[in-house]
């Protein structure tokens, strides 16, 4: 118990300490497990707050609830700033939450970033550049970083400056634009006007770089792999 009560401590820390330097210091309030008994849950949270209180130097205040829906509603309107799950605890973000490294790097948060248990909300992030591991590698979540650029050169040269090529998406009427976006993309496909993930089972769908399995799939590329390609010559003259 004391263990998870220590990294609860510190998970909460950077959250609290600009509240902590503060003239009139604000209540750190949090919830935890549900349970239909109020009575028990302040019994057993009670010693969470004290402890924590103390850890943080900030006054600390549970909030019993009787639901994990209402603990997720609460946590997302940020009626409480920590929501412990037993293994899994929600922390909601701040500039200066560990683990958010696109946001401590400059990227502005404009929607999500609330992790509940396995749960992870849709994020946006804007002013993200190529520096960031954001941009840099795959999240595998729903993250969208919103990389600026001025010219069509830039653009191309973003998408271009990772270690990925599988899909991608343009949308624009200008068949010039489009035209270089086909002809200059290192990708292996390219969508226009359609979301980068768009497919036909009939055509090959593969990427470069460091994405895909190296080859084409497809149905087409399927038919390819049950061909035996035969070469012959013939003695003419």
């Amino acid at each position: 118990m004391r263990l998870v009560l220590g990294v609860l401590a510190s998970v909460c820390l950077l959250s609290a300490v600009g509240a902590a330097s503060a003239q009139d210091k604000p209540i750190f309030v949090f919830t935890g497990i549900p349970d239909q008994d109020e009575t028990r849950l302040v019994e057993r949270f009670s010693k969470v707050a004290d402890y924590l209180q103390t850890k943080l130097g900030v006054p600390v205040r549970y909030v019993p609830v009787k639901s994990y829906p209402a603990a997720v509603t609460a946590f997302t309107n940020n009626q409480v700033q920590l929501a412990w799950f037993g293994g899994f605890t929600g922390v909601q973000a701040r500039r200066a939450v560990a683990g958010s490294e696109a946001i401590a790097q400059g990227a502005q948060l404009l929607a999500g970033n609330i992790r509940v248990g396995a749960l992870y909300s849709p994020t946006v992030l804007d002013h993200v550049d190529l520096s960031m591991t954001v941009a840099k590698q795959e999240t595998f979540g729903p993250v969208s970083p919103v990389l600026r650029f001025r010219s069509i050169e830039e653009a191309i040269a973003t998408s271009n400056g990772t270690a990925y090529g599988l899909s991608s998406a343009v949308c624009t009427q200008r068949l010039d634009y489009i035209t270089r976006f086909v002809n200059e993309l290192n990708v292996g496909t390219v969508n226009v006007r359609e979301v980068p993930g768009y497919r036909l089972e009939l055509t090959p769908f593969g990427g470069i770089k460091d994405s895909g399995l190296g080859y084409k799939e497809g149905v087409q590329e399927a038919i390819k792999s049950f061909t035996n390609l035969k070469t012959f010559s013939l003695p003419w003259g």
